[in-house]
Order: structure tokens, then sequence, then C-alpha cells
């Protein structure tokens, strides 16, 4: 997908990159090219990443000999070209939310304020028009100061999830080539850890009988051959031609009581709730 894309880019932007690049040059294009020339002109820093990546996959100077290093390249200008697209985005929401506000009954602006957060694609930094008693971007983007996106705190919850606080930043940086505060990482972890907890709801009602102080419990799986034969009520046939064989995972459990030296051993070939269940 990425390489159709990269080669629609080379077909349709290549007489244009030309004629931005060397104004001598006359070439003519394509009506569909000539539109993307003219959006692309608006953006500069895209279209220079998108020049990075012909260079990459035209390889002039021979530089990209191996898949792995030329795919190295091409992830990092990706998430260049992100970084700028979600910059420019945020800048024109900006001026677009800014100049509706305005022209609402009863707004008047108050000052400018800087405003940035943190992505998965880097920093995002832009100055922000804000009103009396409200900030139009920020609200219709959904974003604070010095926050952090939600699809970057779904990768920091997932590390935090597998590995201590302190190598979250050390995960991000070799999967993402950002990093964050150990502390940071920690709060959103445990912020959306809470969150899960209070959703849950227990699957069973507990029962009034009074308990034990202490179960003593371990429970294995082992995968277990399955015959299975077909049935017909209406006429005999020879089962022994018509089986199939298939594979599934048998839960043992045994529980002990210490206090009353008694032991109880269970088994099923269900889910693991029903095994936890029974």
């Amino acid at each position: 997908m990425l390489y159709n894309f990269i080669y629609k880019l080379i077909v349709e932007l290549k007489p244009y990159m030309s004629e931005f690049m060397n104004y001598d040059e006359t070439v003519e294009l394509t009506s569909s090219a000539s539109e993307l020339a003219l959006r692309l002109q608006a953006h500069p820093n895209i279209s220079a990443r998108i020049l990075s990546l012909l260079d990459l996959v035209e390889n002039p100077d021979n530089n990209c000999e191996t898949a792995s290093s030329t795919e190295l390249k091409i992830i990092s200008e990706l998430k260049k070209l992100g970084n700028d697209s979600l910059q420019d985005w945020a800048n024109s929401q900006e001026k677009k939310k800014a100049l509706a506000c305005e022209k609402s009954p009863g707004m008047r602006r108050q000052r400018k304020k800087q405003l940035y957060w943190h992505s998965l694609l880097g920093t995002i930094q832009i100055i922000e028009e804000t009103f009396i008693s409200r900030r139009p971007f920020s609200s219709s983007a959904q974003i604070h100061c010095r926050g952090y996106s939600l699809p970057l705190q779904r990768a920091i919850t997932d590390f935090g999830a597998d590995v201590p606080f302190g190598k979250i930043p050390e995960k991000l940086q070799e999967h993402y080539g950002i990093t964050v505060p150990i502390s940071s990482a920690q709060a959103i972890t445990q912020k959306h850890a809470h969150a899960v907890k209070g959703s849950q709801k227990p699957a069973e009602k507990i029962t009034d009988r009074d308990g034990v102080e202490l179960l003593i419990a371990e429970m294995d799986g082992t995968m277990i051959p399955i015959v299975k034969t077909p049935t017909n009520d209406d006429k005999i046939i020879d089962r022994r031609k018509t089986r199939s064989c298939c594979w599934k995972e048998a839960r043992l459990s045994l529980v002990e009581i210490p206090t009353q030296k008694k032991t109880i051993i269970g088994g099923t070939v269900g889910t693991v709730d029903s095994a936890g269940n029974k």
C-alpha cells in the first residue's frame, strides 16, 4: 500500500516537482496533477517531505541498497510527513475556528496563547486565538496544553501493562522515536487502569454462605483430541467412515483447603471464564 501511494505520487507529482524546483522548465500538467500541485503549494513542508520520499524511491545517489536500511529511512520520513501534516492541520483548524467564533454575537477576542500537545507523531505547537471564557480550537480538537493525544495514551498504557514505568520512555523511543517523562507515563497508565477497573462488573454474585480463610489452587491446560461423528436418525450410517478429529484445550484444576485437609479436583473444556466460575 505504501509503495502504491509513493508510485502514484511519482507519476502525478514529478512534473510539478521539477517545475517547482526549476522555474526555467516548462511542463504540462494533467488536471489532477495541477490541482494536487496547487494544494501542495500551500504546504511547503509537506512538499519537501514528498520530495525526500521520491529521492528514496528513485535512489539517485545509490544510498539505499538494502531493503532494511531503505525501510528505516522511509519510516523516518513518513513520521516527519505525519508531524508536518498534523501541524498544518492544527494551524488551519485554529484559523477556521477563530474566524467562526469571531462572527458569533457577543464574542470578543482576548489574547493569543501558546498551545502544544504530545502525539505519536511528535510535539505539535501552535498559537491559539482565545476569546473571553472560550478557546474554540482547544474545545473542538478536544486537547489541552501539555496534554497527550489518545493514540499516544493508548501506546503508553499498552507498554505500561507489560513493563515497569521506568522502561516506557525507552519503548516509546525505540518504536515511535518519541519520549515522555516517567511520571507522565505512570500517571497515564494508572488513570486508564482505574477507568478499566471501574467499568468491570462481577460475573457472578457473591453467595451468602461463609467461605474459607485460605484456598490453595492450581490450574493447567493441555490439548486433547476430540472425535466427532455425525448423527442421522433417518438412516444407519457407518460412523467409522464419517468421523472427524479436532483439538480442544482441557483445563484441569486442583484446590486444597488446608484447614479441612480437603482436596477438590475439577476439569472442563470450556472457556477460561467458565473454568474460573467452577
